[in-house]
């Protein structure tokens, strides 16, 4: 029988990573509250046609521009492709943009990079959109349009709620786009979700995770943009050399590092991806692998991992689960809280990581 002795995360010291995590339910029933504003930025880019969608980030807002990428083109059907900025700082690429909208995510929107990029592509012809938590910023004055994501201030170097915001400003998008009111009903549900997610957590888990130095973190459409971040905030709050792959590209090689004790992490949540995402957890924990399966969706799936000796994260806890363009964000939130206990059992500060700081400038 598998451990299932839980640990409660109200005994420990509560970090701003976990408290401004929680905050994603105030930031997302302001956005919820704020919704003209991404009305009348559709209306505007529907006026264009445009013909694709450009991405420039880092970090942690590259991951959620990741999530708008992947939900647009899955929804929307417009082409949208992530930029490096090196293109444009450093070797000058003559880019053909002036049908399309570029969109640059940022927490603090003060890294040049970005700047000089979003500069680039508007003076090229490109509508600009600059998707930042902090007003006034750098990224904002070279935009053609502000989207607030005003999730608030943030203390803790290792970024949550903006990320989180970026990601629901994406749903909202894509809602406002259809005119989808399931949607917009189910993000107004998904601010309940995060105001109160669980708790508990096995103490199997810390203990697996508490002495890993190098982990996988999987998924696959939606929730793959989850595991890059989930993979980074692992190595910024924990140093833990921690690899993100879809489902798929784990078994085009990476796979044959992962044999018995090997620590793995699956996001599984509802969508047509999920039945792989079971499989490939049951499949490496008969190879002997400590596999997390965080989950958000229902309880039979969870009934089945469990049998198989798979641990268990559960975003819901008995809870009706969310919709598959929603669930990825419920499970990246509960991941978030884990990383900050986390990181206490391992003796570091998740807010303070060494070597980091709040705001990164690149060129």
């Amino acid at each position: 029988m598998p451990n299932t002795k839980t640990h409660n995360t109200h005994n420990t010291h509560i970090t701003h990573m976990h408290r401004e995590a929680l905050q994603a339910s105030d930031m997302l029933k302001g956005q919820l509250a704020n919704i003209k504003y991404t009305s009348a930025l559709v209306d505007a880019i529907k006026t264009l046609n445009p013909s694709s969608f450009i991405t420039v980030a880092r970090g942690s807002s590259d991951h959620a521009a990741h999530f708008f990428a992947y939900l647009v083109m899955q929804e929307l059907g417009i082409i949208t492709v992530s930029l490096p900025p090196s293109l444009i700082t450093l070797h000058h690429a003559p880019l053909k943009v002036s049908s399309s909208v570029a969109f640059g995510f940022s927490q603090s929107g003060a890294s040049p990079d970005l700047v000089d990029t979003l500069t680039h592509l508007g003076e090229h012809g490109a509508l600009t959109v600059a998707c930042v938590n902090q007003a006034n910023s750098a990224l904002e004055q070279v935009a053609d349009r502000f989207w607030a994501i005003d999730a608030g201030q943030e203390l803790s170097v290792a970024a949550t709620k903006s990320c989180l915001g970026i990601m629901t400003l994406a749903a909202q998008f894509v809602a406002v786009w259809q005119d989808n009111q399931p949607l917009l009903n189910a993000l107004s549900a998904l601010v309940d979700q995060f105001e109160n997610p669980t708790k508990n957590v096995p103490h199997r888990v810390l203990d697996v995770f508490g002495a890993a130095k190098r982990v996988f973190v999987i998924g696959r459409g939606l929730s793959h943009s989850i595991a890059l971040e989930a993979a980074l905030k692992m190595k910024e709050t924990c140093a833990i050399q921690s690899e993100a792959f879809s489902v798929a590209e784990v078994r085009h090689g990476p796979m044959r590092l992962i044999e018995a004790n090997y620590p793995v992490v699956v996001f599984i949540t509802p969508g047509p991806e999920q039945p792989q995402l079971i499989d490939f957890s049951i499949e490496m924990r008969a190879r002997g692998a400590h596999v997390l399966a965080v989950c958000a969706t229902e309880p039979h799936v969870i009934d089945s991992l469990t049998r198989a000796g798979v641990m268990i994260l559960d975003a819901y806890a008995g809870k009706v689960p969310l919709c598959p363009t929603l669930a990825p964000m419920a499970a990246l939130q509960r991941f978030y809280v884990f990383l900050s206990e986390l990181a206490l059992s391992r003796g570091m500060d998740p807010d303070r990581p060494l070597y980091l700081n709040k705001i990164t400038q690149t060129h």
